[in-house]
């Protein structure tokens, strides 16, 4: 019931509604015993992914021509969703409740992203801008953290480059829970 493209609704009218949404029922969930952690994100492994791809620069690379700029996978996630599916934070720092709509503006991004843009040097720190479809305006975002790589499409030609944003930034009501069970199959959780 929230809209990206307009940001309105009319049961979470604002960003700060969605989070207290996504919290109370993570809360909800995480108390129920047979549950060990939850996340939200807005695309999962091997998934469909909400948000689609973006191009961006590195802010202080050379510039290059707008069709020739790169693009990456784009996911919002909490910070939950790393820890719910045991993808580790390889280096830096993952998300945490202190990146909210009025702090700096961060990503995290994948282990291919660091090879193929980052080779030789440290990415934490660097900051990017994001050009965002649907006449969003740029946003600058300090990279804090890089995710460990996870699969892309069985049969992609290459490496699935991603941006990670914390879904307390860059808020959307087009979001998956992932929950991992404190014991069995996941299957009985629902």
């Amino acid at each position: 019931d929230f809209s990206v493209s307009t940001g309105k609704s009319t049961r979470y009218p604002t960003a700060e509604a969605v989070a207290q949404f996504y919290d109370a029922v993570s809360r909800d969930v995480s108390a129920l015993p047979e549950v060990r952690r939850v996340g939200w994100a807005s695309s999962l492994p091997y998934g469909t992914n909400e948000l689609g791809r973006w191009a961006f620069e590195i802010i202080g690379d050379p510039q290059v021509e707008a069709r020739d700029r790169p693009i990456a996978e784009y996911t919002t996630a909490e910070p939950g969703y790393f820890s719910t599916l045991d993808l580790p934070i390889m280096s830096g720092r993952g998300f945490n409740d202190r990146d909210t709509l009025h702090s700096l503006p961060v990503c995290l991004v994948n282990e291919a992203f660091v090879r193929r843009h980052f080779p030789g040097r440290n990415p934490i720190g660097a900051r990017l801008s994001l050009i965002a479809p649907f006449n969003r305006p740029v946003q600058i975002r300090e990279i804090v953290g890089v995710a460990r790589q996870t699969s892309g499409e069985p049969d992609a030609p290459e490496e699935l480059l991603q941006v990670y944003l914390p879904l307390a930034q860059f808020p959307t009501g087009d979001v998956y829970m992932v929950v991992q069970p404190s014991a069995g199959a996941a299957e009985t959780l629902t």
